[in-house]
């Protein structure tokens, strides 16, 4: 969650806070006791990472198809399916991942030799993964900055994100790596206090955001969430920056994807979930298998529960602990499916998160909401910016342009007036 600092003060205006300012000033000698703790914690990630690399692939099945499609973009086939005997055969994974892949791949093409070329393309996303949730701790959240190293070593060593990372060539590891860059780069845009540095902020999380949907799909939720906050700290330029960059490197391929779509008879030919659509696989029972039939609108909420029941009673343990219930199966797959164990530990941990969640929420973002809530309580405020913003311009244009000279952005306008009384 995008989070800053608020102003104590009552005015509606939230003034952001100064660029690069550290919470606590810090002398030479706290300085090289960091420096010496990054060192330290960036030698055990590597002993870590390093002492659970193997040679495995393909437990998963995506990591199959993602080493393949690197293989593809590497020997200049294109972004295709290989192995299928129609040729051109697009993937429904997005390119970023596959791409990466495929300039290790290229340094060396000896396949599997290079698996462990593959997968340091991993290792290097988590080692930006620490360095991402380091600078957001330290800097954004204000914590110490003991407890924001500790935490950022926490999250580079999560169990299931080193699993992913050294046993499989999946695509999470990149994913996250690219939305915490993301939050990063947006929670410095939004403190910039030249407009001319928010516009370069807001260009580098366009960038990052876009990246970040153009590895996993799921990314869409980074776009929303960045231009949103942008939207809410006031910062109307550099969300339009935001979004236009995302617009000009995401649509290509969206727009590319949709009009080289599979057929349905090259679907069944190929018959594997990376050739069926998500807005197909919401729809199956089990996504992926057109075999176990498909659900009506009214099962939605039913498996929206069931979902839910798995990802705070089941997951959280297996995703921290998984050595304790792996199955006898070689995959990690089977460790997040299984739930009839670890019940009460799994609801103690997600009760832990969702209270530091809830707490966050308290102490960054009920003030910030202050003046939605009243712009919503206050109709006669959008009326009068609605008014003032688009009408009045266009009665009189050459009033208009006098008045949109001196009030230079629509940020000034609401500005001023949510600081009029309702």
């Amino acid at each position: 969650m995008l989070t800053k600092s608020l102003s104590s003060n009552s005015s509606s205006e939230i003034h952001p806070a100064p660029t690069n300012v550290e919470p606590t000033q810090t002398t030479p000698t706290s300085r090289r006791a960091i420096i010496i703790g990054l060192a330290v914690a960036a030698v055990l990630f590597l002993v870590v990472y390093v002492a659970r690399l193997d040679r495995a692939v393909g437990l998963f099945v995506d990591d199959a198809w993602y080493v393949l499609l690197a293989q593809a973009l590497a020997t200049g086939q294109g972004y295709q399916l290989i192995n299928s005997p129609s040729p051109g055969l697009l993937p429904t994974y997005p390119p970023v991942y596959p791409f990466l892949l495929s300039l290790a791949y290229r340094l060396w093409p000896s396949f599997p030799n290079n698996l462990l070329l593959l997968k340091s393309v991993s290792m290097l996303a988590m080692l930006g993964v620490g360095w991402a949730s380091w600078r957001h701790f330290r800097r954004d959240r204000e914590w110490p900055q003991w407890l924001a190293l500790l935490s950022a070593l926490t999250v580079a060593l999560t169990p299931s994100l080193v699993f992913l990372a050294t046993s499989s060539a999946m695509s999470e590891c990149v994913y996250m790596m690219f939305q915490l860059l993301a939050v990063v780069a947006v929670e410095t845009c939004a403190r910039a206090e030249q407009d001319k540095r928010g516009w370069r902020y807001a260009l580098l999380a366009g960038a990052l955001a876009a990246a970040a949907f153009l590895t996993r799909s799921i990314g869409l939720a980074v776009i929303g969430a960045g231009f949103l906050y942008l939207l809410k700290e006031r910062r109307w330029r550099s969300a339009a920056v935001f979004a236009g960059t995302v617009a000009l490197l995401a649509a290509p391929w969206m727009l590319y994807a949709r009009l080289h779509a599979p057929t349905l008879a090259q679907r069944n030919e190929q018959s594997g979930m990376i050739m069926q659509p998500y807005d197909v696989q919401l729809w199956q029972r089990r996504a992926g298998d057109p075999s176990r039939g498909v659900i009506s609108f009214g099962e939605l909420p039913e498996r929206m529960w069931d979902n839910t029941r798995m990802a705070i009673g089941n997951n959280p343990a297996r995703l921290f602990l998984p050595t304790f219930y792996r199955s006898t199966k070689l995959s990690g797959e089977e460790v997040l499916e299984k739930s009839s164990e670890t019940k009460m530990l799994a609801w103690l941990l997600s009760a832990l998160i969702i209270s530091g969640l809830v707490l966050t929420v308290r102490r960054k973002i009920t003030a910030a909401l202050s003046d939605p809530i009243t712009a919503l309580k206050c109709p006669k405020l959008l009326r009068r910016f609605f008014k003032r913003a688009v009408i009045d311009p266009l009665r009189q244009p050459t009033r208009g342009i006098e008045w949109w000279n001196r009030h230079n952005s629509p940020g000034q306008i609401l500005s001023s007036t949510m600081r009029a009384r309702c």
